[in-house]
């Protein structure tokens, strides 16, 4: 909840309403973020301005007639991301909404209560779409929530959807491909259609099917793809479920296709981009991919299993912490014994030699799962002894384990809420989902 310390001062009223904002920015960016404040004296020249290590500033509004003293720092890896700095400059102009007609702090608190989720939802779908096609694409988001309520039979609801600008030319491209097409006798309203007969969202999950949407808003024809296509995801979509990597195949040009997960939460599938929205707001999904990151630990295979483990984990909602790291006894010292301790061999067995669904039940036993660089797990369901300096900030354990753990490698945090955290060196590098 946003609350102003000093709310007869206007400009600290802006700092804390972009604070209160940072983190739904965080997620939408994939990569943590820091607001940094400047005296009058100090406060840079420039809007914008790249700094000795790669990061950038970039300047937020001010009030009125003021011009801004605190600054959003883009790290390297978050500078270097073209999707980052764009979706920054947007995140600029939603605080200038916010700020340009705020005469007082409460102006700024209204605006908020009013309108935070639709200036996040202006702000994601301006990275795609501009015009009557955004709002379009606003409505039919609109349309996915309100869906994500609905129980059937005690069951949450799954549905995919397809908003298509080219259907000229992705119809014939989908019958090429062996995919199913039956239009429907006459274009229904989806919110209508769901609301007066729930069962319809059986026809489409998301995954293989969907219902095809025209500019209108009016649901037109029912798109099932063929089971033998072949699915050949783009290099950013790593972090995306394997169950969503044929979607791609339907898109076109800027065509969207939206899937509601059974988990309350609706993803957006664009060629380039794949988002996540559930409560806590919008939350990027592809992006670079993890195996970088991992390369210097594994080989490419094993980084690919760590992934997927990591993705299932999240998809089944269950909390885990993976490190991958070249010195597994420093990470392991003065730790519990975990599972390890009730076999005699030692490593457990090497990760590609072992089913992910037999991995992933083990990762998910309270504690870490510890793997060496030759891709052997050395130990799992391990309580670490974490130093006092990474437990001090309040944060929760598996958060202060991870950190702790990424000082000797690279740490995985799935949250039982499904976000996934990478850490490295001691700090949090990249966040999924």
């Amino acid at each position: 909840m946003l609350k102003f310390t000093r709310p007869a001062n206007l400009r600290k009223s802006l700092v804390e309403a972009y604070e209160y904002l940072q983190p739904s920015l965080e997620n939408v960016l994939g990569y943590p973020v820091r607001l940094k404040s400047f005296s009058k004296r100090q406060s840079p020249k420039k809007a914008s301005e790249w700094q000795s290590d790669g990061s950038l500033l970039i300047r937020l509004p001010g009030p009125k007639d003021e011009v801004g003293r605190t600054y959003l720092c883009l790290s390297k890896a978050a500078a270097n991301d073209e999707y980052c700095r764009q979706i920054a400059a947007r995140f600029v102009r939603l605080c200038a909404d916010i700020s340009r007609d705020a005469k007082q702090s409460w102006d700024v608190k209204a605006k908020l209560i009013r309108e935070e989720q639709f200036l996040w939802d202006n702000a994601v779908l301006s990275q795609i779409y501009a015009g009557n096609q955004k709002y379009n694409a606003l409505d039919l988001v609109g349309a996915a929530r309100e869906a994500s309520i609905f129980r059937y039979e005690g069951d949450p609801v799954r549905l995919g959807l397809l908003a298509t600008w080219n259907w000229y030319k992705l119809k014939p491209k989908l019958e090429k491909q062996g995919c199913t097409v039956l239009s429907f006798d006459s274009p229904f309203d989806l919110r209508g259609r769901l609301r007066a007969d729930k069962a319809s969202h059986l026809l489409a999950d998301g995954c293989r099917s969907f219902f095809a949407i025209n500019p209108k808003g009016a649901v037109f024809a029912w798109i099932t793809l063929n089971e033998d296509l072949q699915i050949r995801a783009p290099r950013g979509w790593q972090t995306v479920p394997s169950a969503y990597h044929s979607v791609p195949s339907i898109l076109t040009g800027r065509d969207l296709a939206l899937a509601v997960n059974g988990h309350g939460e609706t993803l957006l599938f664009n060629r380039e981009l794949v988002l996540k929205w559930n409560r806590s707001g919008w939350h990027r999904v592809t992006g670079p991919p993890v195996s970088d990151l991992l390369k210097g630990y594994v080989s490419a295979a094993v980084a690919k299993r760590i992934i997927d483990v990591a993705l299932e984990l999240s998809e089944q909602r269950k909390g885990a912490l993976i490190v991958v790291s070249k010195n597994c006894d420093k990470v392991l010292s003065g730790a519990s014994k975990g599972v390890g301790s009730r076999f005699k061999d030692s490593p457990l067995f090497h990760f590609e030699a072992v089913g992910t669904e037999t991995i992933s039940r083990l990762a998910s036993i309270d504690g870490a799962m510890v793997i060496d660089d030759s891709g052997c797990v050395r130990n799992a369901g391990v309580i670490l002894e974490v130093p006092e300096e990474f437990t001090a900030s309040g944060e929760g354990a598996r958060t202060a384990a991870a950190s702790f753990a990424s000082s000797y490698g690279i740490a995985i945090k799935v949250s039982h809420d499904g976000p996934i955290s990478v850490y490295q060196d001691s700090k949090e590098v990249r966040r999924i989902g």
